[in-house]
């Protein structure tokens, strides 16, 4: 297990008192264990050690994991390589999420965005992992539109991402509705509806509608509003549906019902053109009409945002949020990858409630976490990139000052800023090394770092450093790029961060303050 260093530059504060929350002296406060208020955690480094880092404090522990990591497209559109072959992809993901099954709660689900290229792919692993029997529906997004640059590309024109889910065992779902405007299956109007249902008249809302404006039918009523009558015709039909909901019905044909209940729908058939009610014991009657079954659009409103509107139950296909736009989302730019906060906030409510943990480590620009703070959730989030002016840290930041854009002005969320996060990174050792090597400019700035590499590096155990310095004429002939693969190439992987068991070797310079909050992450007692 890696150790841990607090992030100093990085200070986290209380937007209302307007004074800094940790700093480096208050960092002896923190207690990972015990404290809830710093459950907030943002960790820098390989998101592989760190996810087995979490384990000793976390597995079974989060209920909510979701994921945008590289689709594997052949283009570099993120900083890390998003442009594996198939089998190296496949080990990558696979490393990871058997530690993300791990992390989950026995009632946990995890959330994984992806596109066509990796699609089918993912959705092996996940079965290996998760199980078959465990898998939720896959979910489509619209993600893009033919106003875009894919509309060159031939047709069909593809407009979609996925976002492939599994659970644990025990997992429910929170129930969601979206609101979904008036559809002409609500077609009828019970015209009497203080009579006994035994008596009800019904009649069709498009008779209503002409008859109102002076017409006797449809053909009348097109000669005065012509190509556009159907339209206009609509949305008089859905304002006199919003006003009189409690009257307006679906005619329908229900599914499986009951033998009592098929009775009376059959008994209808037979007797038609008069309601037939079908009563029920722990529910209310059915009302059968001529072989179908009454449904009234009042059943359809939920309140949604503060606002009673006709909805529906949440589907797999979700057209309603969209990529457009979301650019500037938390104070960060990056055009391209980004996920809208009302995604992420359709799934942390989907699976969470108010005490849970919400993970991501493919973490980017901070849409994970940015939302679970406006939710009040208790959130984890990886990194090994620096993302510059587009990256997490800054975007929480600007998120407990009050950012104001995604999804912080809705009804439910009416966020004001607030709260606070624990910035830590694992310690690096070789990977200093490697972040200096990729930043490098020419071959004098690389020989300045072999001359470092062989004094305080870990090298693999067949580099030869003699041998190395003998033909170091040959490495100038090479490539810059060439030159730093090489380098690379001889430092050893499995020292990229300092390792617990080393954390008081002299040779890595741990701090007393790095001691103490690894000590404290981990539960290590003194």
């Amino acid at each position: 297990m890696p150790t841990l260093q607090f992030k100093g530059k990085n200070i986290i504060w209380n937007h209302h008192l307007s004074i800094p929350y940790h700093t480096l002296d208050e960092v002896e406060k923190l207690n990972f264990n015990e404290d809830k208020s710093n459950g907030n955690l943002i960790v820098e480094g390989d998101n592989l050690l760190a996810l087995k880092s979490l384990l000793p404090q976390y597995a079974g522990k989060v209920k909510c994991i979701f994921i945008d990591p590289p689709y594997n497209t052949g283009t570099d559109s993120f900083n890390y390589n998003d442009s594996f072959n198939h089998s190296s992809w496949l080990t990558f993901m696979k490393n990871r999420l058997e530690i993300a099954h791990k992390l989950l709660k026995p009632d946990g689900a995890i959330f994984i965005s992806i596109n066509h290229i990796e699609f089918g792919y993912l959705n092996v692993i996940m079965d290996e992992i998760f199980g078959v029997e465990n898998k939720l529906p896959i979910i489509t997004l619209k993600a893009g539109t033919t106003a875009s640059y894919r509309s060159i590309n031939d047709c069909p024109v593809n407009v979609t991402e996925y976002v492939v889910a599994y659970c644990k065992k025990s997992f429910k779902p929170n129930r969601i509705y979206r609101e979904t405007g008036y559809s002409e299956d609500y077609s009828h109007v019970i015209i009497n509806p203080k009579d006994k249902p035994e008596k009800w008249n019904l009649k069709k809302l498009t008779d209503i509608i002409h008859e109102k404006e002076g017409y006797s039918n449809w053909r009348e009523y097109r000669s005065k509003y012509g190509a556009n009558w159907k339209k206009v015709r609509f949305s008089k039909m859905e304002e006199y549906a919003l006003e009189n909901r409690n009257n307006v019905v679906s005619l329908n044909t229900l599914q499986k019902p009951s033998q009592t209940i098929q009775d009376v729908i059959d008994s209808s058939k037979k007797k038609r053109d008069i309601i037939h009610v079908a009563p029920r014991e722990n529910g209310n009657p059915i009302y059968c009409y001529n072989g179908r079954t009454l449904a009234f659009y009042s059943s359809k409103f939920k309140e949604i945002d503060g606002e009673q509107v006709p909805s529906e139950i949440l589907t797999n296909i979700w057209s309603d949020i969209s990529f457009l736009g979301i650019g500037p989302e938390g104070g960060v730019t990056l055009e391209n990858g980004k996920k809208p906060e009302y995604l992420l906030k359709t799934i942390i409510e989907l699976i969470t409630n108010s005490d849970d943990i919400v993970l991501d480590f493919h973490l980017g620009t901070g849409t994970t976490p940015a939302v679970a703070h406006k939710m009040k959730r208790q959130y984890i989030g990886i990194e090994q990139l620096d993302y510059g002016n587009n990256d997490s840290v800054i975007r929480l930041n600007n998120v407990i000052k009050g950012d104001k854009s995604g999804i912080s002005e809705y009804e439910d969320i009416n966020w004001q800023g607030g709260g606070s996060f624990v910035y830590l990174e694992l310690k690096k050792h070789n990977e200093t090394f490697i972040e200096r090597i990729e930043k490098a400019k020419d071959t004098s700035a690389l020989l300045k770092i072999w001359s470092e590499m062989k004094n305080r590096s870990f090298l693999n155990y067949n580099v030869d450093i003699k041998k190395q310095d003998e033909h170091i004429e040959d490495f100038k002939k090479l490539t810059l790029k060439q030159q730093k693969e090489h380098l690379c190439e001889l430092l050893d992987k499995n020292q990229l961060y300092v390792n617990l068991s080393s954390m008081d070797d002299a040779d890595f310079a741990c701090t007393d303050e790095e001691k103490r909050v690894t000590k404290d992450f981990y539960g290590i007692k003194e």
